[in-house]
């Protein structure tokens, strides 16, 4: 074997004599002799204990002679080792003009700083010749006579060209031969050895007492069975762990104890006979006197029987097939526990009653004879004794043995961690509870006529009936306590389940202290569940039951006790009150859809047409169900949409690409099966084109109504004009709004803003809509907002939102989106928060956001640009830090230690939600400043450092030909950029919250056409629906909380019919607020990812997770 080098170390040690110059002038004064050897023996004891333990292994395989001794401390020699041939060693153990020791060997053809076991072994073995007063490597090197010239390495020389197939061959040499490959594939592998060796414990009985020995057995050759078996000493017994072991061999060995000994180092060991005995009740590998022997649990019971015709005296009852005879029987006792060894049979009777009973049995059985007339007053005493031990006495005054059969019962308790702890007792005739063997055995009683009997239990029947129930059920327990522990809670239904069959018919009793009584109901299957839907004015009610053998339970009750993943056990469900049944995972995953599917409204389910999906996979399942004739046309609607395969309208002046058809055959299903959805498409994949294709096809069944922030109407207007001339297009704003609605119908698109659509809500609400599109419906994303509840108020046949962000901050406003577009989806705010908001944002729960990404999946369609724009430019993103100049810093530091000051009182306020307002008002603050001092504080006359690298970067897009958009959300911030701007002779277009409807799209077209260099545009106004292809860079002033609120922003350029590479910048001032909002845009991006696909979503950040950015 070779060892990879240990160089650095022997080296590094070996420097330590030249960093030494007293350990040198030492050294240099010894004789030559004792310097070689010095250098040899330190060498060796560098040498790591790895591997000086292995070649001490190999040691007495292998011999070593010196053939050549150089004077630079070079020794050559052979090597021969038993096995493995002959070859050449060498060590070069210290020279200044080398490193460290040097080796080879040609046998594991290793030279240089490798070791191996054989140049362990060489200088080993040098060290032993150099300490012989009378060695030839000694003599030699005292009279100086070393072989001359340079020491000759060519026998060391490693040709790898050669060495690579000898190794080949080596290889070939240990590999079967018996059987080619295929040969080996067509038939079975070969039977699996039995154990060679096996522990067997030896027991034996002289004058001097019992004992019992440990023997290492071998499997005989022929035949079956094994050897006699050598002995193994107590302390090898304790010590080797290669012994072949069994568990309860392992037990035995635990039992032998270290009794130290003044007079004898390190003390002896022993092991207890009796405790030895106690571990191998019912094991097979026992002797006795050389002979197999078997050991069994029995309940001693003390008789009195004639030791001649006038005494009586005590003995230990025998069974039927035991021999006769004391001299065959002895008895061994400790301080609990006594052993009774039948010398004829082999046969070992254990018990261990307790100190009371073994002291009662002891005195009793060593007892002197009393005469027969003593017996009534013998018989009287002993009646203190019986619950202690088992006392047979003569038929002629405690009357004929009747033998009682008592039933095994099991006594379970459940615990609050989960386990389940077991115990088998009898149950006897007279109704009393036993431990199986347990004293008395043998009860007197009065029969009817008022005349004594003895009632005698077989201890060894009870002790079998339950071992056997325990082996049955699957489990272990003490041979004597019958008692023992289920970790498992999914193994303890199952005993559980199986304690209830009637096959096994075992009573089963709950501890008082248990926690709560644990049963199995029975099997959950499609065939004992019912699911009844009745009709109401708009929704379906849906009641049912499930049926456990001659119990029910409620349908409700069954999807509310539906575990999560994480706290389902097995197959088992836990149905409450501690009753659970077992279900297979299909059904259980239905159930669960169903439960998704379905509200909870005062203690009634309620469900609609978007629950048709889980109900119909409940009907695959073979799952009884009821359900009125309106709720078939609701499945029927859903069948009728899925197979539509819808056309995209002539009159549609455009060529959709593929992932738009596909948008529009979806929205056109959902609209078939009467159900509303979310178009959350990334920003510029055309949801517009995609929705005005759908309401040509609707345009004939009624008008249509659009809701969009002001900027987008307009878009809205040119987009139908232009690819749908067939519709009969208004914006609202502009028409007689108090006339004009009356006179809408068929083919009428109406386009609202959000701001019409709050103050007209009653009017809009008066007009029957076939058709609600909410366009950038994040604007509905609060329920509690008056725009939210406006909007919830119109109502429509069909109702589709457009968001590229369909989730930005948390989980409510998918449900406030939803209590619009489709109510039936969630439900209500409670249900939906318990359901999916809470357990995901608050306890990041996997299986609920499954479940939520599940529900969705049929009304939620989302596409991102990477996945189906595959031509679009590519758009790059760079984080540009600017660092704040001196005065900027010492402004930013006081702004925000004053605000941290206030924080400290804010954290005292009692209502979370004036808190979180003036918090979040102090890091506004703190953004500002970020930004320019001069938001802030009024007297400031500088530039900020922001402002300096904007102006920079943007007089070099300019010169190099590019246009960009430059974004912030504080219009004062805009203004400043405005004046500096202004002065360097930049041309821009400017477009905040503030802009007329119509002078923004004229900005736009204006931009669009090459009027300006740039276009200044405050986040919020500016940030939807505007397209504006013509800049390919765009510029972040400021970095908003959330960033799909900047890639809104971003996608004006980036988005469909951009033909140029788009590059964000996003300006940043270092050690500031910003950097802690930049850190949250990750998770903030994963959120929606989280929801449309069931991975990882962000929660809303907290107050404290505020408090933390602003103190840094």
């Amino acid at each position: 074997m070779v060892f990879e080098s240990h160089m650095s170390q022997l080296s590094r040690m070996l420097r330590m004599v030249d960093e030494d110059p007293d350990m040198l002038d030492e050294y240099s004064s010894q004789p030559l002799v004792e310097q070689w050897g010095d250098d040899i023996n330190e060498l060796l004891h560098m040498l790591p204990d790895s591997l000086v333990e292995d070649w001490q292994m190999l040691r007495e395989l292998t011999r070593y002679t010196v053939t050549n001794v150089y004077a630079d401390k070079e020794i050559h020699g052979t090597v021969q080792e038993y096995g493995n041939g002959s070859g050449n060693v060498f060590v070069r153990f210290k020279d200044s003009k080398i490193v460290g020791p040097q080796f080879g060997c040609t046998l594991c053809e290793i030279s240089g700083d490798n070791l191996c076991h054989h140049s362990i072994g060489f200088v080993d073995y040098l060290d032993d010749q150099l300490d012989g007063r009378r060695s030839k490597l000694r003599t030699q090197i005292e009279k100086a006579k070393f072989t001359k010239g340079n020491p000759d390495r060519s026998l060391f020389q490693i040709d790898y060209s050669k060495r690579v197939f000898r190794d080949i061959n080596n290889l070939i040499s240990v590999l079967p031969k018996t059987a080619t490959v295929d040969q080996l594939d067509e038939s079975l592998p070969p039977i699996a050895e039995t154990a060679k060796q096996r522990i067997c414990w030896a027991i034996s009985c002289d004058a001097e007492g019992l004992s019992v020995e440990g023997m290492l057995q071998q499997q005989k050759k022929r035949g079956t069975g094994f050897t006699k078996g050598r002995k193994i000493r107590l302390e090898k017994l304790v010590t080797d762990r290669t012994l072949p072991f069994s568990e309860v061999d392992q037990k035995v060995v635990e039992q032998i104890e270290l009794i130290q000994d003044y007079y004898r180092h390190g003390g002896t060991y022993h092991l207890s006979p009796l405790a030895a005995i106690a571990e191998l009740v019912g094991q097979d590998n026992v002797t006795f006197n050389d002979s197999q022997c078997t050991i069994a649990s029995r309940t001693p019971v003390i008789t009195i029987g004639q030791k001649d015709e006038n005494l009586m005296a005590f003995t230990l009852a025998r069974s039927a097939d035991e021999s006769d005879g004391q001299q065959t029987q002895r008895v061994f006792f400790d301080d609990t526990q006594m052993a009774v060894i039948d010398q004829d049979r082999h046969h070992i009777w254990f018990s261990c009653p307790g100190e009371n009973a073994i002291s009662a049995i002891r005195s009793l059985i060593s007892a002197a004879p009393f005469a027969n007339d003593q017996l009534p007053e013998v018989a009287k005493q002993l009646e203190v004794l019986r619950p202690f031990v088992s006392i047979q006495l003569p038929q002629s005054i405690g009357g004929p043995l009747v033998a009682e059969t008592a039933k095994p019962v099991v006594i379970l308790r459940s615990r609050s961690d989960g386990q389940l702890d077991y115990g088998v007792r009898v149950r006897t005739e007279s109704g009393k509870l036993k431990r199986p063997g347990s004293p008395p055995l043998v009860q007197i009683e009065k029969d009817a006529n008022g005349k004594p009997v003895q009632r005698i239990r077989s201890g060894e029947n009870e002790t079998k009936a339950a071992s056997d129930l325990i082996a049955e059920l699957g489990l272990v327990a003490d041979n004597q306590t019958f008692h023992g522990t289920i970790d498992d809670f999914q193994v303890a239904l199952r005993v559980i389940e199986r304690l209830q069959s009637e096959e096994l018919d075992i009573e089963v009793l709950w501890d008082k202290t248990s926690e709560k009584p644990v049963k199995v109901l029975g099997n959950l299957s499609s065939k004992n569940v019912r699911v009844d839907i009745a009709s109401k004015r708009n929704w379906f009610g849906v009641t049912g039951e499930c049926k456990f053998g001659n119990q029910s339970m409620p349908l409700a009750d069954l999807l509310r006790n539906l575990p999560a993943a994480d706290q389902a056990i097995g197959d088992f469900i836990n149905l409450g009150d501690g009753g659970w049944a077992k279900i297979n995972d299909k059904l259980r995953d239905r159930l669960k859809q169903l439960r998704d599917a379905t509200h909870s409204d005062r203690k009634t389910l309620k469900l609609d047409a978007t629950s048709a999906p889980a109900i119909r996979d409940l009907m695959d399942e073979d799952i009884e169900i009821k359900a009125t004739k309106a709720w078939e046309k609701c499945l029927k609607r859903l069948a009728d949409a899925e197979k539509l395969q819808p056309v995209v309208p002539k009159n549609l002046d455009a060529n959709l690409r593929d992932y738009q058809v596909d948008g529009y055959k979806w929205m056109s299903r959902l609209a078939a099966w009467g159900v509303g959805g979310i178009l959350a498409d990334d920003m510029g994949l055309g949801k517009t084109l995609q929705t005005l294709a759908v309401l040509l096809d609707r345009a004939a069944d009624g008008p249509a109504l659009v809701i969009a922030p002001t900027s987008v109407g307009f878009n809205w207007a040119r987009e139908s004009e232009r690819f749908a001339p067939d519709l009969d297009v208004h914006l609202y704003r502009e028409t007689d709004r108090a006339d004009f609605l009356a006179s809408v119908g068929p083919g009428t698109l109406v386009v609202c803003s959000y701001g019409l659509a709050l103050r007209d809500a009653e009017a809009l609400a008066a007009v029957s809509w076939n058709t609600l599109v909410l366009d950038e419906a994040q604007a509905i994303k609060n329920s509690r907002s008056k725009t939210s509840r406006a909007i919830a108020s119109i109502e429509a046949d069909w109702t589709v939102a457009l968001t590229g962000t369909p989730v930005e901050n948390h989980l409510g406003e998918l449900w406030s989106l939803f209590q619009i577009v489709s109510p039936g989806v969630f439900g209500g705010w409670e249900q939906f928060r318990s359901r999916y908001a809470g357990p995901i944002e608050k306890q990041n729960d996997d299986e609920a956001r499954q479940s939520l990404a599940t529900r969705i999946q049929p009304f939620v369609l989302r596409r991102t640009k990477t996945e189906v724009l595959k031509e679009l430019p590519p758009r790059t993103e760079m984080n540009l830090y600017v660092d704040l100049s001196a005065a900027e810093r010492a402004e930013y530091e006081q702004v925000r230690l004053a605000a941290i000051g206030e924080i400290e009182q804010l954290e005292s306020m009692p209502d979370i939600q004036d808190q979180r307002f003036k918090i979040l008002a102090l890091m506004t603050r703190l953004r500002q400043i970020s930004c320019h001092p001069g938001l802030v504080n009024k007297n400031w006359q500088e530039s900020s450092a922001k402002l300096d690298q904007l102006c920079s970067t943007l007089a070099d897009l300019k010169e190099e030909g590019h246009r960009a958009l430059v974004f912030s959300q504080f219009t004062s911030h805009l203004a400043l950029i405005r004046d500096a701007l202004d002065q360097r002779g930049f041309t821009y277009e400017y477009l905040d919250g503030s802009t007329p409807a119509k002078s923004r799209q004229t900005a736009v077209d204006q931009f669009q056409n090459g009027s300006a260099d740039l276009f200044l545009i405050s986040l919020k106004a500016g940030g939807t629906g505007l397209n504006l292809t013509a800049a390919d860079y765009v510029i972040h002033m400021d970095p908003w909380w959330n960033p799909a609120v900047e890639d809104q922003a971003t996608d004006r350029a980036h988005r469909f019919g951009q033909d140029k590479p788009v590059m964000v910048y996003r300006i940043v001032a270092r050690g500031t607020i910003e950097e802690e909002i930049l850190a949250l845009h990750e998770s903030k991006r994963d959120l929606v990812a989280g929801v449309m696909q069931g991975t990882q979503a962000a929660a809303k950040l907290s107050n404290e997770d505020l408090i933390r950015m602003m103190r840094g």
